[in-house]
């Protein structure tokens, strides 16, 4: 059991960790999706202007771009990626009460079967039991 919880605090710890990295990338993609912004209205404005210059903001401006794209792969991969520990660990935590609450059960190695119908209440839910 002690296993169990140092693994369930651990994964805590992962989770905190990819939240705060996904909020990393977060406000890394706001500051890109402003610098693309940037780069594109310098784009048009110089090629309205027939600047010779409208092939360098292009070049920026498709960097900014890409910069965008990735900057956003990051946040959501990583912001899922939390999701899915915080779901997965919700499982795990009703699994660790699970033992806790029958581990004598569980040692003994006796099964009980709830059998629909039957009036005998073998089975206490969760909810019921005293801590």
């Amino acid at each position: 059991m002690t296993l169990l919880k140092a693994l369930y605090a651990e994964a805590t710890e992962v989770i905190v960790l990819l939240q705060a990295e996904a909020a990393g990338y977060k406000a890394g993609f706001d500051e890109s999706v402003i610098s693309r912004n940037r780069a594109e209205d310098d784009f048009f404005n110089s090629l309205n202007k027939l600047d010779s210059k409208s092939e360098e903001f292009l070049e920026v401006f498709v960097a900014e771009g890409t910069s965008v794209v990735g900057q956003k792969a990051r946040y959501k991969s990583t912001n899922n990626l939390a999701v899915i520990y915080e779901s997965v660990l919700k499982q795990f935590d009703a699994r660790i009460k699970d033992i806790e609450l029958n581990e004598d059960a569980l040692i003994k190695g006796i099964e009980v079967f709830d059998v629909r119908g039957s009036d005998l209440e073998l089975i206490i839910e969760e909810d019921l039991v005293e801590e």
